[in-house]
């Protein structure tokens, strides 16, 4: 958590927004109504303020709720993803204590994954292979460096 950058008007914000919204709302046409003398039967002002208490109470439980389930989804989600990440360099590190060389390609035929005997075999550096190569790229890089050495 120390890494994080919180920045004012974030996510935290909306609920504290909406309940300023619903409360400018409710007490907005009660200041223009009780100005002009105009209060029809329907009017809000002419209900109980305990009513009216109630509502904006059950509102704000409403808004409160929600954000905790917005927050206990984002914590999940951030739990998934530090799993992910654990497994991914767990997987990493298996596959490149093998002495054999490894290389993966994904279904599009770009570079997944090649281990440090496979980077050694043929005298490869990791910073010889740029994002997004592709497999026929790594065979001719290797054949460059071939004829080269």
């Amino acid at each position: 958590m120390a890494g994080k950058k919180w920045q004012a008007g974030g996510k935290a914000m909306v609920p504290a927004a909406a309940s300023a919204c619903l409360l400018g709302i409710l007490a907005s046409p009660g200041r223009a109504l009780a100005a002009s003398n105009y209060a029809p039967s329907g009017y809000v002002g002419s209900w109980d303020p305990n009513t009216i208490r109630e509502i904006l109470m059950g509102g704000l439980a409403v808004v409160f709720f929600l954000a905790a389930i917005i927050i206990w989804a984002m914590s999940a989600l951030h739990n998934v993803q530090r799993v992910q990440r654990r497994n991914a360099a767990f997987v990493s590190s298996a596959l490149n204590s093998i002495g054999q060389g490894i290389v993966m390609v994904d279904p599009r035929g770009r570079l997944a994954f090649c281990n440090d005997s496979y980077l050694e075999m043929y005298g490869l550096s990791r910073s010889d292979l740029f994002p997004r190569i592709t497999g026929r790229e790594l065979a001719e890089l290797r054949h460059i460096l071939r004829l080269s050495g």
